[in-house]
Parts: structure tokens; sequence; C-alpha cells
């Protein structure tokens, strides 16, 4: 199967789904989305060690780990992948960043299905759901805010991707 692996198509979708919607790209630089990988001309690998004013807000995408259930079902294993879309504002103004960009992604939220929904590995979909769970706002949210001052917001966000358990199985070398 040539496909690219489900992991990092749904990675991947996550920012697209976020930069559907018109205040995100509006208020965060290309240079300030963040994603731990290099194939996204739309965005940028977080390398930055020191954080100006010119870097927020600033959003980054993390993968924040997962739960195999092998044999979901009789023909199916999963994967629960959860991530960690992070909001750094800079600015102690809950109005002037943090509340738009939450809104602004609450309202590209309302297209998942649609666009988690074209996502096909081995020519299925394989997105069961994806849900964004939780939404943590704060001035001192430490990993998260990296020390930046000014309002933080962490989604956490859970894909349940549904695989063939034949097919992931075809992938494996036949012991000898």
């Amino acid at each position: 199967m040539a496909d690219r692996d489900p992991f990092s198509q749904t990675y991947d979708m996550l920012m697209e789904m976020a930069l559907g919607n018109p205040t995100v790209t509006s208020l965060v630089r290309v240079k300030n989305r963040m994603m731990f990988t290099a194939k996204d001309t739309r965005v940028m690998l977080p390398r930055k060690d020191e954080i100006s004013e010119g870097d927020l807000p600033e959003l980054r995408i993390l993968p924040s780990g997962g739960t195999p259930k092998v044999g979901r079902d009789s023909d199916h294993t999963s994967w629960l992948q959860e991530f960690d879309m992070q909001i750094a504002t800079g600015d102690t103004d809950v109005e002037a960043l943090m509340f738009p960009l939450s809104f602004a992604l609450l309202c590209a939220w309302t297209d998942w299905h649609p666009r988690f929904a074209t996502l096909t590995w081995g020519g299925e979909p394989f997105i069961h759901t994806i849900v964004a769970t939780k939404a943590s706002q704060g001035l001192a949210i430490e990993n998260e805010n990296r020390a930046i001052t000014g309002w933080a917001s962490v989604w956490s966000v859970q894909a349940d991707l549904w695989l063939s358990t034949a097919a992931l199985k075809r992938l494996n070398t036949p012991i000898q």
C-alpha cells in the first residue's frame, strides 16, 4: 500500500482544517503556524529558541499520545490518536487574540466531517470520529506557553482511526 500512513494524514488535516478559517489565517502568520513536519509550506518547523513580538500569536499542533485497540471488532483495529492544538497569544487582553482565535477554531471544527471524511488508507476512509474534547485556557500554561506572557489555549483533540486488520497484517513480513 503506497498510501501515506493514517496518522500523518490526520495530523496534516488538523492544520488544514484550522487554516480553513480566515480569522486564523489573518491573525496567525505563516511563520507562526507550527507543526513537527517539514512537508507543508503553509507551516514552519518549531525551531524558535527565543520568542519575539513578531512571533505571536502562535499556533502549534502536537501529537500527545495514542491508544491502540488491536481487534477492535472482527474486522478492524483502531488507534485513538490524541493531539494538542496550542495557541500562545503573547497578549494579556483576553479579547485581543485568545477569544477570537478560540472562536475561529470552533468555527473551523464545524467542517470536521467533510474534511476528515476525505482521508483514505488502502482505499477506505479511516476516521471513525474526531472530536475536540476540551480547551484549557490560562495565563500560565507553562509548557505550552513556553514562558510567553499572555493568554494561551490548548485544545485537546481525539481522532479515532479504524483500519482493516487484514490490511495491517499484509504489511508484516511473513515469519520464515
